[in-house]
């Protein structure tokens, strides 16, 4: 698969997956002017992905008992032949397909992110170009700071400040927790674990068998409901972002035949 990019000559016909249905309710590319619009297209894209990818951990963490019974029945054979203390062993199942799509939520979301501020200069308020959602010294977000703070265009300063406000809330709330996570998956520490299911196993009588699977966990919270709760975090951080945007930003805006 390659990137492709939205042709200036063509008309871009798209055959939609389903979750693109989820992402138009919030991206409406008709509402904004040709700089911002690419962005919305993208910006509405990766939320689809996300979306997807969401759904796809939902599935495999509902059926993490049959997708791991092959390697629980691999200890149970290996238990008969020679038994082990399960107090001395921690018990983990490797699933590449749910580790995978964890990988990629956490990617999606920082992508997702990194496009979004790239609005801020579209819709002229900051006159320094966005690249992303880059880390300035040690803090996350922190180029898009410090552009709202020190480099506003003119009389955008109320937009701004309100955009900065918004950003210092969710960073809060769960933006630096997210690329926080991204960057441990990216960056692994020597000797750290990938992300794995832990099976709880008892010896009843005299056979070995597994009671219940963990799931990995953000802060004690199981990467099903992780990832559900951060999207419904992500999409009232948009809903937000984008109204004031379009209510106290750019007059290029196409406002007018955009409600909201």
């Amino acid at each position: 698969m390659v990137a492709v990019e939205l042709s200036k000559t063509l008309a871009n016909v798209i055959c939609a997956d389903p979750s693109t249905f989820y992402a138009s309710l919030i991206f409406n590319p008709n509402c904004w002017h040709n700089d911002s619009r690419n962005l919305i297209l993208s910006c509405g894209a990766e939320l689809s992905v996300l979306h997807h990818c969401i759904k796809q951990i939902v599935l495999l963490c509902n059926n993490r008992e049959e997708n791991c019974q092959r390697q629980i029945n691999g200890l149970q054979q290996q238990w008969d032949r020679k038994r082990f203390d399960l107090e001395k062993v921690n018990l983990l199942c490797e699933q590449p397909d749910l580790y995978i799509q964890i990988k990629a939520f956490f990617s999606v979301v920082k992508s997702f992110l990194d496009l979004i501020v790239q609005l801020l200069y579209s819709e002229n308020i900051v006159n320094t170009k966005i690249h992303g959602f880059h880390r300035d010294k040690e803090i996350y977000g922190g180029s898009v700071l410090n552009a709202l703070n020190n480099n506003v265009s003119q009389n955008k300063s109320p937009v701004a400040n309100n955009i900065l406000n918004l950003l210092i809330k969710h960073k809060g709330d769960w933006i630096d927790k997210a690329i926080n996570a991204r960057h441990q998956l990216i960056h692994p520490r020597q000797g750290m674990l990938q992300l794995m299911l832990r099976l709880n196993c008892i010896e009843k009588e005299g056979k070995l068998v597994c009671t219940h699977i963990d799931l990995p966990e953000i802060d004690s919270t199981p990467i099903d409901q992780y990832a559900q709760h951060t999207l419904e975090q992500l999409k009232t951080f948009v809903i937000e972002f984008i109204t004031i945007l379009r209510q106290q930003g750019s007059s290029r805006s196409r406002r007018a035949s955009c409600p909201g």
